[in-house]
């Protein structure tokens, strides 16, 4: 919390996601590279700080591009968005790891989360969004 206290008035939202979710491409990619328990430790470090990266910012942005009469609308559809990839990821990651691997599931996320980033980074800014009269 001390990072996003910091971080929320000299970092745009739409960037801070854009750099967690490349950090958190780092971290799957190392996942093919760490080795023994001090490897996988240290890519569930950098994974945690992909998470401090860009999770807070994520609501931050959804609450303030929602404005205030369709906040409550923009966070139901992040939760079940949210809740959704919880369900979808073990049934598609064991599939993967099924037919082609570790080193493939780990890549292809890697991969994922690179054109995640840059999709972030194409966000409008977070700013409230003009309600309908």
């Amino acid at each position: 919390m001390v990072f996003v206290n910091w971080a929320q008035h000299r970092i745009a939202p739409r960037h801070a996601i854009a750099i967690g979710v490349l950090v958190m491409a780092l971290a799957f990619a190392s996942l093919n590279w760490a080795s023994g328990l001090p490897g996988l430790y240290a890519s569930m470090l950098v994974l945690s700080v992909s998470e401090i990266l860009a999770m807070p910012f994520m609501i931050s942005w959804i609450t303030l591009r929602a404005g205030d009469q369709s906040r409550g609308r923009y966070l139901g559809l992040y939760a079940a968005t949210y809740a959704l990839g919880h369900i979808l990821a073990p049934l598609l990651g064991t599939r993967v790891i099924e037919h082609f691997g570790y080193s493939t599931l780990y890549y292809g996320v890697a991969a994922l989360s690179v054109l995640t980033a840059i999709g972030f980074s194409q966000l409008p800014p977070a700013t409230a969004r003009q309600s309908q009269p």
